[in-house]
């Protein structure tokens, strides 16, 4: 898997780490974290730098970029995890 996805992407834009951290509001070195590790990006990290950066997010599901740990943080999943549960509880 390509990892270097990202960067490759920031680097043709002409764009230090620095710029995009700063766009991003967040520090240097925590952009850099998320170069190295692109499946720990948040998704509305994901999609700010799509904007930034003028990728599609699509781009990144072809074979070349496999981003197959994306997060996209359903705000409902504790709650749907404990409907779940409560169900089979009421069931049997």
């Amino acid at each position: 898997m390509n990892t270097d996805w990202l960067k490759e992407i920031r680097e043709e834009r002409r764009l230090s780490q620095s710029e995009v951290a700063s766009q991003l509001n967040m520090s240097q070195s925590q952009y850099s974290r998320y170069e190295a590790e692109p499946d720990t990006l948040p998704y509305r990290d994901l999609k700010s730098l799509s904007t930034l950066l003028g990728f599609d997010i699509r781009y990144i599901e072809q074979e070349q970029h496999i981003y197959p740990t994306i997060d996209s943080g359903d705000p409902y999943r504790k709650q749907k995890e404990q409907v779940r549960a409560l169900k089979k509880l009421i069931l049997s």
